[in-house]
């Protein structure tokens, strides 16, 4: 499973990335996973709250 995470994609903030490749993982727990590193990343530095 490949996910591809993007927060800020407007400026003034600045853009950040993250990628993960996950190997021999379902998709009920990607799809868990996807939901928990958008906010881990949204919330990096920040403020984000759930």
């Amino acid at each position: 499973m490949f996910s591809w995470v993007a927060v800020n994609l407007a400026p003034p903030e600045p853009r950040r990335d993250r990628h993960w490749f996950d190997l021999g993982v379902g998709l009920d727990w990607a799809g868990e996973r996807l939901r928990e590193r958008i906010y881990e990343l949204d919330g990096e530095g920040g403020t984000a709250e759930r």
